[in-house]
């Protein structure tokens, strides 16, 4: 969220009991993606009953923030997001590995952002 502080709970990122948690390693990407993207306005997109979606336009003083986030509890889906004109003519793509794709954002400033079934998708600028 634009506002606040992520809370992660033990468990879920350490262990519970005697077993590993398997989210450690998408818990680490979502944390750097939050340092190093999300900064700047957010838009939430919350138009589909089984896929949502967040992004965060950047701002001036880091060149390379600007994200979008889909989270899906269905099937496959996509959503028409706008991340900003700043970012028109960039490439992006998605950093948890769910998908290969390389997005180009539009001169509008939007882009169709795609999410795998039941995962979540974090896009951001190629090479940033």
């Amino acid at each position: 969220m634009e506002k606040g502080y992520p809370c992660v709970f033990y468990g879920d990122y350490y262990r519970m009991k005697d077993q590993e948690s398997p989210h450690r390693g998408v818990i680490d990407t979502l944390l750097q993606a939050r340092k190093k993207y999300a900064y700047g306005e957010q838009k939430n997109y919350f138009d589909h009953p089984n896929t949502v979606g967040f992004t965060r336009l950047g701002d001036d003083i880091r060149p390379e923030s600007g994200l979008a986030l889909l989270i899906s509890n269905g099937e496959d889906g996509f959503k028409e997001m706008y991340v900003g004109e700043r970012h028109k003519g960039e490439v992006w793509h998605e950093i948890t590995g769910n998908r290969k794709e390389e997005i180009t954002i539009g001169d509008n400033g939007m882009a169709n952002f795609l999410v795998s079934g039941g995962k979540l998708a974090v896009w951001v600028k190629k090479d940033a």
